[in-house]
């Protein structure tokens, strides 16, 4: 048997409508006191950085505020106590970024010595050697070579 629509309007009618004032009461930011000088700190004032540089420098200036040691009541930075969680409890993925943010990913490099591309040319087939004294870039014939290892084939060419 289908409900019938007073039914359901019966139900709406039920549930007790909150007004804008008693939405969000407790989260509402509270406007500034020309008098006393109070106001909210949780109202970012300077905004969403729009750049790089802007978000470097608003990390900066956080990670310079000074927070107190519960245990101590000694004033250190933030930086200062986010290397020391970081020593003490691991670092977290955030606390990576935030620094990486601010002093610069360290770069990942790939040193290959003359050795390693001894070995390298070593271990290429006579027709990629080929290849190289054309002129074609070693990148581009290893490239080729792994392509074809995967695909099944050995690349050696033997006549």
């Amino acid at each position: 048997m289908a409900k019938s629509a007073s039914y359901a309007g019966k139900k709406q009618a039920d549930k007790k409508k909150s007004s804008p004032a008693d939405r969000g009461k407790k989260t509402r930011f509270k406007k500034n006191n020309p008098e006393t000088g109070e106001k909210d700190p949780r109202i970012n004032r300077k905004g969403r950085p729009r750049s790089s540089d802007e978000l470097k420098k608003f990390v900066l200036d956080i990670l310079e505020e000074e927070g107190t040691i519960p245990e101590t009541g000694e004033k250190i930075t933030v930086l200062r106590q986010m290397v020391l969680g970081m020593a003490i409890r691991g670092a977290g993925a955030e606390k990576i970024h935030i620094l990486d943010r601010a002093f610069g990913k360290v770069p990942d490099e790939v040193v290959v010595s003359y050795d390693d591309l001894q070995k390298i040319i070593d271990y290429l087939p006579q027709d990629m050697l080929e290849r190289l004294s054309k002129g074609e870039s070693l990148g581009d014939v290893i490239v080729s070579l792994v392509k074809a290892r995967g695909d099944g084939q050995n690349g050696d060419t033997e006549e």
